[in-house]
């Protein structure tokens, strides 16, 4: 159970939870600030790890770089030297046959003409090239090139061809110098002294063709991407990407430009990037803060709890027993309390104490007050019976029927006053009074003092239980006397209908902002058709007197073979002060 006024769910309303979301707040720009500083960290490093492979692996290339670019070099400039002499045959094939001997790797030289023939070559043989892809796909758009080929037209074995286009002195396209390097020297000129045995290199031209590699064909699933083309990855500067082999492992590639938009070196390297997201020193660089967070939030919310939370819990429980039962808890359960909160535990049982005394001052007064009240409204019940009595000895010594009538009436008036006061002295409140209960006995002793003797009238009641303050139930009991002994007084039916008075008793909601709701009171009874209608008797006018004592508004209807009078008020709420003001202004 949860004190009034306290909402139902005040998890995220508690002292420890504001305590969270406050060392939240004022950590998190510091652990987001922890957070940038090592990711900043995490990302120099890997820019440094992609800097120092891209490094390495131009350094390992480095050789075969200046072989390539010496054999283009070489290519420029027997195609220039082709162009611009006029030579016989015999002297190119001399040219070519010097280039072979002069040991820089070349193995065959040849100048092919326009239609793909050579006559002029290190072989001093007539060649037909016509027929070869790679020399179609060449004449059809004349450029500089490098290719791979298994074995050349002249017998040697895997080698690397250049091609340099041949222009005449006018400019017209004359054919290609070709020049054939082995595969195998260009791959032990690498420097592999820095490079890791894991990391493997490929040399590959724009077309995707691999020109050289350091390893055999059928391992070469484990150093090429997975999913994409070599001549998809080529880039005019260094590129780093992270990807899956053809074998499933993953790795780190590095692409390295030979001879831009010709040549390409590809290193495939065993994945080792430091501080990556995915590594434990990374994770724990990260959650370092959050470790932080976590660390002070509890320190915190246990020292809230043993220095704060836990007096106060033991304050509560003191309030809160001393509100349902009055009872002060004493101990040393704020010894180890700060000083602050000892006083307050102080203070409380300081004031706990003066209130219990002077409630029990005021529940004496009180008690005092009632037995003075209820001691009043039974003499003043006692003294209306005897008033009714001398009024009954009077009634029995009356000569004229009027003044029996009129005596008769004060006696009943006297009857309900009495009865009022019974019922007030005898309730165990006098702040309220249960008014249907009055009324149903008010109707009974009203129809047995006015009713006339052996006519037969049905009393009926519809009442709902409601209480009301003194100052509301005595003047609606005397306006229901006034209303039904005036009923009883014009009673009548047609032949063969009942005679009847009929009392109803509603409480329906209200409109009030203080919620209280509307009493209505509704009296009716049997009436002939041809019946005359009185409507300026002293009964009418006691009647709207007690009903503006009310605030009352009141309706008369004469309706067929009845008469109904409504009472329609707002009930007053209930007070101590009032009831006990009202109950002393009723005598």
């Amino acid at each position: 159970m949860r004190p009034n006024g306290v909402p139902p769910d005040t998890r995220w309303n508690t002292l420890q939870m504001r305590a969270a979301i406050v060392l939240t707040i004022v950590l998190l720009p510091l652990g987001l600030l922890a957070v940038l500083q090592t990711q900043r960290a995490v990302e120099g490093a890997q820019k440094v790890y992609r800097a120092d492979i891209v490094a390495r692996t131009s350094r390992a290339v480095w050789p075969e770089h200046e072989a390539i670019y010496h054999a283009f070099g070489l290519a420029q400039g027997l195609a220039a030297t082709v162009g611009e002499i006029d030579m016989s045959r015999a002297q190119c094939v001399e040219l070519m046959e010097s280039v072979v001997a002069r040991g820089t790797g070349v193995g065959f030289a040849a100048y092919l003409d326009r239609e793909a023939r050579s006559r002029c070559n290190s072989l001093d043989q007539e060649i037909d090239f016509s027929a070869n892809r790679d020399s179609q796909r060449l004449y059809a758009e004349p450029r500089s090139d490098i290719s791979f080929t298994p074995s050349t037209e002249a017998g040697s074995a895997a080698a690397i061809v250049f091609n340099q286009p041949v222009y005449d002195r006018a400019g017209a396209f004359d054919g290609f110098v070709s020049l054939s390097f082995s595969a195998l020297p260009l791959v032990e000129l690498r420097e592999r002294d820095d490079l890791p045995d894991t990391t493997r290199i490929l040399i590959f031209n724009n077309k995707g063709e691999i020109l050289t590699s350091d390893i055999a064909p059928d391992e070469l699933p484990a150093l090429l991407p997975a999913d994409i083309e070599l001549m998809d990855i080529v880039r005019e500067r260094e590129f780093v990407f992270h990807g899956a082999s053809q074998n499933g492992e993953m790795r780190d590639f590095v692409l390295v430009p030979i001879v831009p938009r010709r040549a390409y070196a590809l290193g495939s390297w065993e994945r080792d990037l430091p501080f990556s997201y995915a590594s434990p020193v990374s994770w724990s660089m990260m959650l370092f803060p959050v470790i932080m967070w976590l660390v002070t939030l509890v320190v915190v919310l246990l020292t809230l709890r043993h220095m704060v939370i836990r007096p106060i819990k033991t304050l509560r429980m003191r309030f809160r027993n001393f509100a349902d039962g009055r009872s002060l808890l004493r101990g040393n359960s704020l010894k180890s309390a700060s000083s602050e909160l000892r006083e307050i535990g102080g203070a409380f049982e300081s004031l706990a104490e003066k209130v219990v005394r002077d409630e029990a001052l005021l529940e004496d007064r009180i008690h005092e007050r009632e037995l003075l009240l209820r001691e009043v409204h039974h003499r003043v019940k006692n003294n209306l019976q005897l008033m009714s009595s001398i009024i009954n000895m009077q009634i029995r010594q009356a000569d004229e029927p009027k003044a029996e009538e009129a005596l008769q009436r004060v006696r009943g008036r006297l009857a309900s006053l009495a009865k009022f006061h019974k019922d007030l002295y005898q309730t165990s409140s006098l702040a309220k009074l249960r008014v249907d209960d009055l009324l149903r006995d008010l109707v009974e002793q009203t129809y047995a003092m006015g009713a006339e003797p052996g006519k037969h009238i049905e009393l009926r009641f519809d009442l709902d239980p409601v209480e009301l303050s003194p100052d509301q139930a005595s003047p609606l009991a005397m306006l229901a006397t006034e209303a039904v002994t005036n009923a009883l007084k014009y009673l009548s039916a047609d032949p063969g209908r009942p005679r009847y008075v009929k009392m109803t008793l509603r409480a329906e909601p209200g409109d009030a902002p203080d919620g209280e709701p509307l009493i209505r009171l509704e009296i009716e009874n049997s009436m002939a058709s041809d019946a005359p209608v009185d409507g300026a008797g002293l009964g009418i006018r006691l009647i709207a007197a007690f009903a503006s004592q009310l605030e009352a508004g009141t309706q008369h209807e004469h309706k067929a073979h009845c008469y109904l009078l409504t009472v329609v008020f707002r009930r007053k709420p209930f007070g101590t002060t009032e009831t006990l003001s009202a109950a002393l202004r009723h005598p």
